[in-house]
């Protein structure tokens, strides 16, 4: 028993021995290792002094003086006159490489000149004033934005389109027309839910020779013109927080669909760089104006790029406000129902609007309308897409009363549900 516990604690006996340190000096291992080092140098500097020749003859051999096959190029004299070339030459040289037209680039900048000169009496410039407070005291700052002349009449004044979150809960407005003259303003018509305003100039106040320079946008022709991905355009007004700006760029997607409470827009991309103060108007160097950027709408995972709405879908709300009317509002976000839908999803499905929400303390929520009812029926009007339903809306003004028909699923399938709703303003 007594051996056991010896054998158990015997390493604490164990002694702890140094170990001999090697007697040879460091300073003659040092010498040793230099003394190494340069024998190797000799040995391979003699190497490659002996093998030169050699190693010149094969390449040679193989490819030629002038870097050529090998054949054609052995018996080739060498060439000792250089050749130099004009800075211009050589860049010329190097663009026809690349395909690339230096005519056409002076063409298009030419292009982006005239149309700077053009739309400069269409343009205005928005200084809006709003008031915050900053520990107790009340400060004001201005934001800068930009807008388009859609009407001009020496008796009823001037409309200017613009972005309506730069505007929103301002104390004055100011426009800036191409004179370089700030004339006041105020708010016509707007939408926060479309993202629009109208602001208006009193007639009488511009002189008689700013007034005939005055160039206004015709709103009809927003729905005339076509967009194709790649095409060259402008930006134009405030893109970058500045004064009467110009970026140029092209269309990278023209189809991309962002959808909003009672609105669906199609969003067009760009290759011009975005700021949180961006503003203006999209155009072709036709001078075309395609799009409008609208500050909070841009296509999910799109960051620091500029998008604009196409203005082919805002033209139904520039219309309605122009003529004096308010934007009409329920408050419902749906998805079409499709015969692909139909096909896949639900052979009962009836074609119409698919509501997947309704904005609190809308008239959609109030009225009672609900998520999975499938919009049908608008006064009498048939609504078979979102589209349809955008357009039906929008003939009726707020505070309407229309009857909405919805289609709503239960045990035993499809039954028919009539609401009488209240259009409000959007």
């Amino acid at each position: 028993m007594n051996d056991e516990k010896n054998n158990k604690f015997d390493f604490i006996n164990e002694k702890i021995l140094k170990q001999k340190i090697s007697g040879q000096s460091p300073l003659r291992t040092i010498l040793f290792v230099i003394g190494c080092a340069i024998l190797f140098g000799l040995i391979s500097c003699l190497t490659f002094y002996w093998a030169k020749p050699y190693i010149e003859h094969f390449f040679d051999d193989r490819y030629g003086e002038n870097g050529g096959n090998g054949t054609a190029d052995r018996n080739t004299e060498p060439d000792d006159e250089i050749t130099t070339i004009s800075v211009e030459e050589a860049v010329k040289k190097a663009l026809a490489e690349y395909e690339i037209n230096m005519e056409e680039y002076m063409i298009t900048y030419r292009k982006l000149g005239v149309i700077g000169e053009n739309m400069e009496k269409s343009m205005a410039t928005v200084v809006s004033s709003k008031s915050s407070e900053w520990f107790d005291e009340e400060k004001e700052r201005k934001n800068i934005s930009s807008g388009i002349i859609i009407s001009a009449s020496e008796e009823d004044g001037i409309l200017v389109l613009t972005d309506f979150e730069s505007i929103r809960d301002c104390r004055s407005l100011l426009v800036y027309l191409h004179n370089g003259k700030g004339y006041k303003a105020e708010i016509y018509k707007s939408s926060r839910n479309v993202g629009i305003a109208l602001l208006h100039i009193t007639g009488g106040v511009l002189d008689e020779v700013t007034f005939s320079e005055l160039s206004v946008v015709d709103v009809n022709g927003f729905k005339e013109h076509k967009v194709f991905g790649g095409e060259k355009v402008v930006l134009m007004g405030n893109p970058y927080g500045l004064e009467r700006y110009m970026a140029y760029g092209a269309l990278t997607s023209v189809g991309n669909i962002e959808d909003k409470t009672d609105i669906r827009y199609k969003i067009m991309t760009t290759n011009i760089a975005n700021s949180s103060s961006m503003n203006g108007f999209i155009m072709d160097l036709e001078g075309n104006i395609l799009g409008m950027v609208i500050r909070g709408i841009e296509p999910r995972n799109m960051k620091g790029i500029v998008s604009a709405v196409h203005l082919a879908d805002l033209s139904l709300y520039i219309e309605k406000l122009l003529n004096g009317n308010n934007i009409s509002y329920l408050g419902i976000n749906g998805e079409d129902v499709t015969d692909e839908v139909i096909e896949n999803i639900d052979r009962d499905m009836p074609l119409g609007m698919y509501i997947t929400g309704t904005a609190k303390d809308s008239p959609a929520f109030i009225s009672g309308l609900m998520n999975g009812d499938i919009l049908v029926d608008i006064d009498g009007q048939e609504v078979r897409n979102i589209k349809e339903y955008m357009k039906i809306l929008q003939e009726h003004n707020p505070g309407d009363v229309i009857s909405i028909e919805v289609m709503r699923k239960g045990k035993d399938g499809y039954k028919k549900i009539v609401y009488s709703v209240i259009v409000g303003n959007g």
